[in-house]
């Protein structure tokens, strides 16, 4: 009697059951990667989380989320799949069928909506250019995204209004600035980074600000981007969808 209860025990098929592990265990080394760089930047800075806003602004906040969410599903699809567990494996199955339909609906409702997430986004991004000089992760993530797409505030370089350093009613010596970063890099331009070359552009019209700073917002630098590099983002996106289905 024990020995056909013992055998009426499922099985996971053993190809499926490497596969079910390779992409796991690929999963789980990502997800301590992101944990641990969560808990670093959180720990390195000592950040004193106040209010929402500095929660939500906080990058490392998003790092240590993202982190231990994929570190639990995938502890799950691990040794559900190495211990042939069948309850762990459904509630991994579950989970990852939730999360793709989540994924489907929100790409579906941010492409219909296009309009109402640029605009979600400029919101968000005028609070990240608030918390400016405050939070340094905040900073070297907009300054590394200024550089990057070649742009400065997030609709228009005006939004530097909106930080207490940069408004031109602000008492501080940069007031009526915007950071280096929106600065015109020229190709013979010194070595020596010049973090003076955004002083009282504010207060210029813009027509004055021609090779001097991006003018062009960052949303708009943002979605030019993401157009020219739709072949290359689909390529991802199959890439994260097909370990999940396969899962």
């Amino acid at each position: 009697m024990w020995y056909r209860e013992r055998d009426e025990i499922p099985r996971v098929n053993p190809v499926l059951q490497g596969i079910l592990f390779f992409f796991n265990v690929l999963y789980w080394l990502f997800s301590c990667t992101v944990l641990g760089v969560g808990l670093y930047a959180y720990l390195e800075k000592d950040a004193d989380l106040t209010s929402v806003t500095d929660i939500i602004t906080n990058p490392a906040i998003g790092l240590i989320c993202v982190g231990v969410a994929l570190f639990c599903l995938t502890f799950f699809g691990c040794v559900g799949a190495l211990r042939q567990n069948v309850c762990m494996l459904k509630f991994f199955s579950n989970v990852l069928t939730f999360s793709l339909i989540v994924q489907l609906v929100l790409g579906m409702v941010l492409f219909i909506i296009s309009s109402r997430a640029l605009h979600i986004v400029d919101q968000y991004f005028k609070l990240l250019i608030g918390s400016y000089r405050e939070d340094i992760d905040t900073t070297d993530i907009i300054d590394w995204g200024q550089e990057y797409f070649k742009c400065c505030g997030a609709g228009e370089y005006t939004d530097w209004e909106h930080n207490i350093y940069f408004n031109c009613s602000s008492i501080s010596y940069e007031a009526c600035s915007v950071p280096y970063s929106c600065c015109v890099i020229h190709d013979n331009d010194s070595t020596v980074l010049n973090t003076f070359c955004g002083f009282g552009v504010l207060k210029q019209q813009p027509i004055e600000l021609d090779g001097v700073i991006h003018t062009t917002g960052c949303i708009h630098a943002l979605t030019e981007w993401l157009h020219q590099h739709l072949f290359l983002l689909a390529a991802l996106g199959i890439a994260m969808v097909v370990p999940q289905i396969v899962g």
